[in-house]
């Protein structure tokens, strides 16, 4: 009892020393969404990075002698694509090395893994400790390589006197491997080391001791946090070695995890505890108000449960009594459930970008399908372009009737480029929102976004109505017209409408009208007919809309789903 009861008594009595964070570069620089250094740049498919660190720079920042345990960068904007195969190595080099060619045989410490980046400091926990001598200089690699590219994340930087950074990229597969060279810079991206001291703020497993909600597992830097859509299913998981003995389970309903540094506390054994004991919710699932260790853990085993409107997070960790362990217990990691209602996503807005959004996931936790012509999609793909497909993540930014015959789609489709800003004079920059309004209905909205290198802009939204099937193209007022001023380039086509793709075998029946003036509805002939309106670049004159946009009377089509099909009105 008396060692049960260290859970307790710990919360007053013990402390811990946190790990130690090194920033190297507190410069304001920053790359653009097309230019580089970006170690989180996808404006080309692939991109390898070298930077070199001074020892003279680490000393003078207060770096001890030790292990690397995490290595961030400094991120100002986020472009929110993930990274394929992103990885981390890293070296050591004599004081006072000159970064002219890539330095070979640099020690893996992070990935391959497909990293999206977030705004703010990103730290890559690195798979092993990466030990550091005190006087030699660091030199860190990055690199990935898509199949696409779309622009990069913003990244703080500092400039250097030296050459700090060298970048090779290029449109193809095989970039990590290169060892071409692209450019050198004496500027660097802003970095911090993470260096292990003392014991870590985040309880990890061990056999005897491991919990884990839906597999997510803490490291030293960063707890086990999953968030989960509204009345999703998940499973917490439980495994030891401690067969027999008794076990529990400590739940916050209401209550993020703590690290040892902001609540939680280091038992003497050298144990993190992260659930905050002093929890107003705090209880045990199965001592209830208390702490009694009466319930033998009888085997592995998972237990399901439907994720709870709660209304921010829910924590808990478990404790086995391990006789074998200087506190008497083992504690496992802890676990944290994000509660997520329903949330937005921002789109990419690079030219011909492309972002997909599963209906039924975190963030956007909408209903988990959508049935566009009697066909149920799990996830849509929204194109900077204007419009969104159900079946396939690629696009054209030529709008014709036989390749929307190809697409699943429906908006107004046309070349846009809502990231165009002309170099800071033009309309931009646009944006593309994905949002879930609640009810079932989900808003994807273009707004401000420029035609390709004109300053004339479209603003619309698209609505999907789970719970009917049916959409809705409103806002379509503030579509201006395509003036074509841009240069040789002139006007190009735009299509509005829906059509239901290839696994249906679209069929054409020539255009439609939606201007309310001209009857406002309408029922196709075939099932599979498509409906739209279009501006033939090639045919009609300038400035460049579809007719019944440039008649001002129209701002809102609906298309009601009946028997796999659709029927429309306008208005």
């Amino acid at each position: 009892m008396t060692r049960v009861l260290l859970l307790g008594v710990c919360l007053s009595i013990c402390a811990l020393m946190p790990a130690q964070s090194i920033i190297i570069g507190t410069g304001s620089a920053q790359n653009g969404w097309n230019t580089y250094p970006a170690p989180y740049g996808n404006w080309y498919w692939g991109a390898r990075h070298q930077m070199i660190v001074p020892a003279t720079e680490l000393t003078a920042a207060g770096m001890p002698v030790g292990n690397v345990i995490g290595v961030g960068f400094d991120v100002a904007a986020a472009q929110g694509v993930a990274l394929q195969g992103f990885t981390m190595s890293m070296g050591l080099v004599p004081p006072g090395s000159i970064l002219t060619t890539w330095v070979p045989g640099l020690t893996p410490v992070y990935g391959p893994q497909n990293y999206i980046e977030t705004t703010g400091w990103n730290i890559h926990a690195l798979a092993a400790p990466f030990a550091w001598d005190g006087v030699s200089d660091v030199v860190i690699e990055t690199c990935f390589n898509n199949a696409a590219y779309t622009a990069n994340a913003t990244i703080n930087q500092s400039a250097t006197t030296y050459t700090s950074t060298l970048l090779y990229r290029q449109d193809a597969a095989g970039v990590c491997g290169n060892s071409a060279l692209t450019a050198s810079y004496q500027q660097r991206p802003n970095l911090q080391f993470v260096m292990q001291a003392g014991a870590p703020e985040w309880q990890q497993n061990s056999p005897a001791a491991t919990f884990d909600l839906d597999g997510t597992l803490a490291t030293s830097l960063n707890p086990a946090v999953t968030p989960k859509c509204v009345g999703s299913p998940g499973i917490l998981n439980y495994a030891s070695t401690q067969v027999g003995l008794p076990y529990d389970t400590a739940v916050v309903l209401s209550g993020s995890l703590v690290a040892t540094s902001a609540g939680g506390f280091q038992t003497p054994g050298g144990q993190a505890v992260n659930v905050n004991m002093a929890a107003p919710s705090l209880s045990w699932l199965n001592g209830g108000a208390a702490l009694t260790l009466m319930t033998p853990y009888p085997a592995n085993y998972g237990l399901p449960f439907s994720t709870p409107p709660i209304l921010n997070s829910a924590s808990a960790q478990s404790v086995w009594v391990d006789p074998t362990h200087a506190d008497g217990l083992a504690v496992s990691q802890g676990a944290q459930l994000d509660a997520v209602q329903g949330g937005s996503v921002v789109c990419a807005t690079a030219d011909e970008a492309i972002t997909t959004v599963v209906f039924g996931d975190q963030p956007l936790c909408a209903p988990a399908s959508f049935n566009f012509y009697g066909t149920p999609y799990t996830q849509m793909h929204v194109m900077s372009n204007g419009f969104i497909r159900f079946d396939a993540p690629n696009q054209s930014w030529l709008a014709t009737p036989a390749t929307a015959a190809s697409y699943a789609m429906v908006g107004y489709w046309t070349d846009l480029h809502p990231g165009w800003t002309n170099g800071g004079a033009g309309p931009g920059p646009g944006t593309v929102t994905v949002s879930n309004l609640g009810g079932g209905v989900v808003r994807i909205d273009w707004v401000n976004c420029p035609y390709y290198c004109t300053p004339a802009t479209v603003t619309f939204g698209i609505e999907l109505d789970f719970a009917t099937d049916g959409i809705t193209i409103d806002g379509l007022s503030g579509i201006q017209t395509n003036p074509g001023t841009c240069g040789s380039v002139g006007a190009d086509s735009a299509l509005l409408g829906i059509s239901c793709g290839p696994i249906l075998g679209a069929t054409d029946p020539g255009g439609t009208n939606f201007d309310p003036a001209a009857g406002g509805s309408g029922i196709p002939l075939n099932v599979t007919d498509m409906m739209y309106e279009w501006y033939d670049s090639n045919t009609m004159p300038l400035p460049a809309i579809v007719p019944s946009l440039a008649t001002g009377n129209l701002n809102t089509i609906i298309f009601m789903a009946a028997a796999n099909t659709y029927s429309w009105g306008s208005y």
